[in-house]
């Protein structure tokens, strides 16, 4: 027996291959785009391709986009989701899960393999994975290189405002043009050295405060 776990976010749709050893086979991420059902195309055609029969796997779909995905024996909300498949692959029987997605950030308290409580900001795109593509490109790096370049500081950094708009226009980002030459050229270099620090500890940060709520 093959599963098939589809998440169709806002940004990316990711699938998950399981067999029935609970092993996991293989994963692949595609954007979502501006249609579910032609994210689902591409999902069963990728799946296909690999050797799965999207007809004949017991799929499980979640996701915003998770109605698009007919032939899903059940459609689970992400939150449960998160619960089960973090109590999968992590054996304590109390822990939180924080998810950094495209449109949202949710913070999910799990105990014995069950959610017990969870907080979500879906107000605005601050903090989100929507916010740190947008300050990616900013700053002229992809996603994994603001990740990594985050990772090679040791100081503590914070920027002062979490909005997507004002840090694109905020003088951290864009210094005046009267800057020239090398000394323009090196304040570029160090903004792109500290920028992915000081964005990816703040936005831990502000979402660390949900865990002053209650959760485990």
């Amino acid at each position: 027996m093959i599963y098939v776990g589809i998440d169709i976010g806002s940004t990316c749709a990711k699938t998950a291959v399981m067999n029935e050893n609970k092993e996991i086979k293989d994963t692949f991420v595609i954007p979502t785009g501006w249609s579910s059902l032609e994210a689902v195309e591409r999902i069963n055609e990728t799946l296909s391709s690999r050797g799965v029969n999207p007809n004949e796997a017991t799929c499980i779909s979640t996701g915003y986009g998770r109605k698009a995905v007919e032939g899903a024996k059940k459609q689970v909300t992400e939150i449960t989701c998160h619960a089960k498949g973090a109590s999968l692959l992590f054996p304590e029987k109390a822990f939180n899960v924080v998810d950094i997605g495209g449109q949202d950030t949710k913070v999910i308290s799990v105990r014995n393999g069950k959610v017990t409580e969870f907080y979500m900001n879906d107000k605005c795109s601050a903090g989100t994975g929507k916010f740190l593509e947008i300050m990616a490109n900013r700053l002229g790096v992809s996603l994994a290189e603001l990740d990594q370049i985050a990772r090679e500081r040791t100081e503590k950094l914070q920027i002062s405002a979490m909005c997507t708009v004002c840090r694109v226009g905020n003088r951290f980002f864009n210094r005046p043009g009267n800057i020239k030459g090398e000394h323009r050229l090196g304040r570029a270099a160090v903004r792109r050295k500290k920028g992915p620090s000081g964005i990816c500890q703040t936005v831990g940060t502000r979402r660390s405060h949900l865990f002053d709520r209650g959760l485990v």
